[in-house]
């Protein structure tokens, strides 16, 4: 994690909502993945940050954590209330559950 080490919680919206503006309206547009979304949070991402868990709190009896994304990249100001760029774990779910059911490590196609 980077300087903070906090878990960044999220609510699913529109790409191009009121929070990213930045990235709607950019002179020099940037392609994202279907499987990212921006989310503004109230803690930003930092530097060392990738990789790192997006939480999301779901209250029943008690506070159950389920992690929705993982920190892909940012502004880079590492500044609160900032935009943040997240892989959303439900796009892999299907290879998530395979790789588990199966016992396999996945390989990196680099």
């Amino acid at each position: 994690m980077g300087k903070t080490g906090t878990t960044r919680w999220h609510r699913r919206s529109n790409i191009c909502d009121a929070c990213c503006p930045w990235w709607c309206f950019s002179p020099k547009p940037l392609e994202v993945h279907s499987s990212q979304g921006c989310r503004c949070i109230s803690g930003d991402t930092c530097t060392g940050d990738s990789g790192g868990p997006l939480m999301r709190g779901v209250k029943d009896e008690e506070v159950i954590w389920t992690q929705t994304g993982i920190v892909s990249w940012g502004q880079a100001v590492c500044k609160k209330n900032k935009h943040s760029f997240y892989t959303d774990v439900s796009h892999y779910m299907d290879w998530i559950q395979h790789h588990l059911k199966n016992g396999t490590a996945p390989v990196a196609n680099v």
